[in-house]
């Protein structure tokens, strides 16, 4: 009897320590890591799709290009635009354009700021990311951020 239990007890427990495992690919988090030579610190999940804002750079050129997956209405493809990034009170402007992003149904921007621009230190203090462009405006938490942005912000620096 009790073997006849313990067999779809071990099931569950299996099953249940798989889905725990899943899930961190599923769950929305900063990300630092390195691609083909390029530095990236993203927030969100191993879905670009599901991705709203990536940074990257060469390490040691200086300049950060920064990605912001899908914008809002009132945004139209193919414009040069600036867009600000917000945390606490320091403020980053950015030159770049939108892109067409036919599977959101929204533009998508794709801009550069240096990389060594304030932004960075003060994501480690502020609670979010607010970002926006044009009439739209979006906002993700940095509570799980930790040192990754000191970390991307010393790949990025120009050096001499």
């Amino acid at each position: 009897m009790m073997a006849r239990l313990a067999a779809p007890a071990m099931l569950v427990l299996i099953a249940t320590t798989l889905a725990a495992y899943a899930q961190p690919a599923d769950k929305r988090t900063w990300r630092l890591r390195t691609v083909d030579g390029q530095s990236m610190l993203s927030y969100g999940t191993d879905n670009a799709e599901d991705t709203p804002i990536t940074f990257r750079c060469k390490p040691g050129q200086g300049v950060v290009k920064v990605f912001i997956n899908e914008t809002g209405a009132g945004v139209k493809p193919r414009q040069a635009m600036s867009a600000s990034l917000i945390a606490g009170s320091v403020t980053a402007k950015l030159q770049g354009r939108t892109l067409v992003n036919e599977e959101a149904g929204t533009p998508s921007f794709d801009g550069s700021l240096p990389g060594g621009d304030p932004l960075f230190p003060a994501l480690r203090q502020a609670k979010s990311l607010l970002m926006v462009v044009g009439p739209s405006r979006q906002q993700v938490p940095l509570r799980e951020l930790g040192d990754k942005a000191d970390k991307f912000e010393g790949l990025c620096r120009k050096r001499a």
